[in-house]
């Protein structure tokens, strides 16, 4: 299942947390995997500041984006206090992995920190075809997962750059991305409740 603004689940604010957390309390679902927004903290921001409109804009966006990351780490919590394994992706070169309210979540808790190549996972430019640069990082209490998605540029060739308009368009998991997560996630899970999730 989905949770998102768009279905009920807002997590800038109180509510929509709140709804999240009465839904997987109730639900008990064998894994929670956030994603937030990065893209205010996208290293790439840095080259829109030469004015002080884009600076204010900027401003507002990251303000926006903490708020929703409150929501994201108050759930990311309640999960591992449930004991309901959960990852928190983002790409590996965004600044919010800095953040103190980040970092201290992290290291209370100690997740698995890894890191996805996309020329592991068949990340593609559309028109050249050539194996884009980018990292999914990811901070998972998943031990299996962890070991799974642990994948590191082993490419002696050039990579197409993640700039410009692919750095929107790789925002997207690939198939392989996805076939190893569920691969992972599946491992060790039983007929009945295998059954219950579908």
């Amino acid at each position: 299942q989905r949770l998102s603004f768009w279905n009920g689940f807002d997590f800038t604010s109180n509510k929509g947390v709140r709804a999240a957390m009465e839904k997987i309390e109730k639900e008990r679902p064998g894994h929670v995997w956030l994603s937030l927004e990065c893209g205010p903290f996208s290293r790439m921001q840095n080259v829109n500041q030469r004015t002080a409109q884009q600076r204010e804009e900027l401003k507002q966006k990251r303000a926006n984006c903490i708020r929703q990351y409150v929501g994201g780490l108050v759930i990311y919590t309640h999960c591992c206090q449930l004991g309901i394994p959960c990852t928190w992706e983002w790409s590996e070169t965004c600044e919010a992995w800095r953040l103190p309210m980040i970092q201290k979540v992290f290291q209370k808790y100690e997740p698995f920190m890894v890191v996805t190549n996309g020329c592991r996972v068949g990340l593609r430019d559309g028109k050249s075809h050539g194996l884009i640069q980018k990292g999914w990082k990811l901070a998972t209490t998943h031990e299996g997962l962890a070991k799974a998605m642990d994948l590191p540029c082993m490419c002696s060739g050039v990579h197409v750059k993640c700039q410009g308009k692919l750095t929107k368009e790789s925002a997207y998991y690939t198939d392989d991305f996805a076939r190893r997560v569920c691969r992972a996630l599946l491992q060790g899970v039983t007929w009945q409740g295998l059954t219950a999730e579908l």
